[in-house]
């Protein structure tokens, strides 16, 4: 399905069609900030989701007991502290596996939120950057931000089901399927 916004460069507008209305200077530094800080937010928090990525990645690895075979190359220092990590994990049992997997998860959410917050900014950014095209592209941003929040509300709802599942397999486990109510 064409999304009737999706005109990012300003091209595209029939020959002959009516200019659309241009935001003046004092709305374009409103919409350029939010840009700018849409932007941050979203290189933060890729960021923050592609290193918590790789920390959980890591955490999987230990948590199947693999940091005690690692190559003969890597420092001796380095090679302890994986052996000692994956000892302390291994402690945890299945608890060091879930973290690790609920930490992969968490990282993915960062990533996806990290991508379409960058995208609604590029999206506002070019409501400042171009001219005469600025009701589409303000309504290519506001689209943006609106895929932003659906990514949102249904990553919410994912968690609340996972949790809520997650409470009746635990209280379940905890009393051998006989649950005391």
């Amino acid at each position: 399905m064409s999304n009737p916004f999706d005109n990012p460069g300003g091209r595209g507008r029939p020959a002959g069609a009516p200019s659309q209305y241009e935001f003046n200077e004092d709305q374009n530094r409103i919409i350029g900030g939010l840009a700018t800080r849409m932007s941050i937010v979203g290189t933060v928090t890729l960021v923050a989701g592609v290193l918590l990525l790789l920390a959980s990645g890591l955490g999987v690895f230990l948590s199947l007991g693999k940091g005690s075979s690692l190559p003969a190359n890597l420092p001796a220092e380095v090679v302890t502290a994986m052996g000692s990590a994956t000892a302390q994990l291994q402690q945890f049992g299945d608890l060091a596996w879930y973290g690790a997997l609920a930490g992969l998860f968490e990282a993915l959410i960062l990533v996806a939120l990290g991508v379409f917050a960058r995208r609604a900014a590029r999206r506002f950014r070019l409501v400042v950057d171009t001219r005469g095209d600025d009701i589409t592209h303000l309504m290519g941003a506001l689209d943006a931000q609106r895929r932003l929040f659906g990514v949102v509300a249904t990553l919410l709802v994912l968690a609340v089901l996972i949790g809520v599942a997650n409470t009746g397999f635990q209280l379940w486990q905890q009393y051998g399927g006989k649950l005391p109510f």
